[in-house]
């Protein structure tokens, strides 16, 4: 089941630590980071082609628009009259919505990328902590070994 995942949701489920397996945690974040990372790249790629295909038909319908207009006997069409066209061209429309829904996955990428931040920020602390236990307990020597006689030091 895991295969059919989409990766946000992949990586998403990935943000609650395992307390009892920090070092496996602490080994994969770095992966997760990048995994993240990337796929925030790739969204913002996709969002500004989008962008850029968005442009090149508005000017295409502009350039129809102003030309109908001409022949119509509008000799200098408005710019209020050159967007209505724009607006209401149903190619355009459509390209952005996609655009705007590139926007809205963009954006959630980005929110996760900053949660597997925060999520770093949380392992280091954790770590801490449980290093500190451990010394507590007699667990390690002050160099982060274990200790040979089980005595604080």
């Amino acid at each position: 089941m895991r295969g059919t995942e989409d990766p946000m949701s992949r990586l998403h489920n990935r943000l609650r630590i395992d307390k009892d397996d920090l070092d496996e945690e602490l080994i994969e974040h770095p992966t997760l980071i990048e995994d993240v990372g990337m796929q925030h790249a790739l969204a913002m790629s996709d969002y500004e082609a989008q962008k850029e295909y968005l442009k090149h038909i508005a000017g295409r319908i502009e350039s129809a628009s102003i030309d109908r207009l001409q022949r119509g006997g509008v000799t200098k069409p408005t710019a209020s009259q050159r967007d209505n066209a724009i607006e209401a061209d149903e190619e355009w429309q459509r390209e952005r919505a996609k655009l705007l829904k590139m926007s809205r996955t963009m954006n959630e990428w980005l929110a996760l990328k900053e949660a597997f931040i925060a999520r770093g920020y949380a392992l280091h602390n954790l770590t801490g902590l449980a290093i500190a236990r451990m010394k507590a307990d007699g667990g390690m020597s002050e160099f982060g070994g274990p200790s040979r006689d089980g005595t604080r030091r």
